[in-house]
């Protein structure tokens, strides 16, 4: 049988051949051969099943690289201004960014952006929002549900003891992707402190939201350090006062009010584009916008795909009310739920 070392040796060293982005040209390194190489070295433990999960990241490892983008296209600037309008009370938050953005592609230098949070009642958009900054951006994407009871490990990967040891989403997004500085959603960062059973379920972030400790971040079930201290990180809350004093201290906070009835008709008028470009040819009918236009985004965005369902079964491109109506209409509401005001049809 192959000595495990001698073939993580020569796995690591392929990357010595290679041919290395020039720095200058838009790329950043993320993390260094003779790093890897030593990760090659002491993941050859023996351990069939540990053995094989340091394969597979030492070949995604090397199929993928040392270096990453950090730029932005020279449009970046000129997208997010359209993106105002379509956010309307998060243009505030987008103001922020596009300071950063501004300072990075004046001096070609990667993002540097103190973590934003996000805070404001359920269903504002804080979800939808975020989603719209990243394809602004042109950068990859992850959310991160912070009520899981496996936060740390989502986050920060399982420790290397357990054969089922997996890495988390920061290392995965990092070492998958091409650009060093992705989006991470928290989403409700506020509701992790109710999941103590496991031990302090955040506790990954004190390290990863202050750039010099994320210089060196180490997955816990990958011994790789790894650059994680360009991310841009974006953590959304309900409650304020429920997340601890010491991850609070580490973001920017931008407080979002509800939105009025012109940013609700421009974040409407954003999801129809969205749906628009997802599902080619689909129409919505002025009717059914008007009877959404005092809804929340997250109702906007959930009835609307309702309605563009039902009208998908019966083949028909243009999304009316009726659709809605009728897709609406036959759901059980839960006594005490709140029926979004439709009447049964013929009824």
């Amino acid at each position: 049988m192959e000595d495990p070392k001698q073939q993580a040796k020569e796995l690591a060293w392929q990357l010595v051949d290679s041919t290395h982005p020039d720095t200058r040209g838009g790329f950043i390194r993320l993390f260094g051969l003779r790093e890897l190489y030593e990760y090659g070295l002491s993941n050859a433990t023996q351990n069939p099943e540990r053995d094989e999960h340091g394969r597979r990241v030492l070949a995604q490892l090397i199929s993928s690289g040392p270096y990453r983008r950090f730029s932005f296209p020279e449009d970046t600037l000129e997208k997010l201004e359209q993106l105002k309008p379509k956010v309307g009370n998060f243009a505030h938050v987008v103001e922020h960014v596009m300071d950063a953005i501004s300072l990075s592609l004046r001096y070609h230098k990667p993002i540097k952006i103190t973590p934003i949070l996000i805070v404001g009642e359920p269903g504002i958009g804080k979800s939808y929002f975020s989603h719209q900054l990243a394809d602004s951006l042109g950068v990859p994407l992850r959310r991160v549900a912070m009520d899981n009871l496996q936060i740390g490990a989502s986050l920060a990967g399982s420790a290397s003891m357990y054969s089922n040891s997996e890495t988390g989403t920061v290392f995965k997004v990092l070492t998958q992707e091409d650009h060093i500085s992705p989006i991470i959603i928290l989403d409700e960062i506020d509701k992790a402190n109710d999941n103590f059973t496991y031990g302090d379920p955040i506790s990954p972030l004190h390290n990863l939201l202050e750039p010099e400790s994320a210089k060196l971040f180490e997955d816990a079930s990958c011994n790789l350090r790894i650059d994680a201290s360009h991310v841009i990180w974006i953590a959304t809350a309900n409650y304020i006062d429920k997340i601890p004093a010491t991850i609070r201290s580490r973001f920017d906070i931008f407080e979002i009010r509800s939105c009025g009835d012109e940013e609700r008709l421009c974040i409407l008028k954003g999801i129809c584009e969205e749906l628009a470009g997802e599902y080619p040819g689909v129409e919505f009918e002025q009717e059914l916008l008007g009877k959404l236009r005092e809804r929340t985004p997250r109702e906007q965005n959930q009835m609307l795909r309702r309605a563009l369902s039902r009208a998908s079964r019966f083949g028909e491109s243009r999304v009316t009310l009726a659709h809605l109506e009728q897709a609406t209409t036959e759901r059980q509401w839960p006594t005490g739920a709140r029926s979004i005001g439709f009447k049964r049809l013929g009824g």
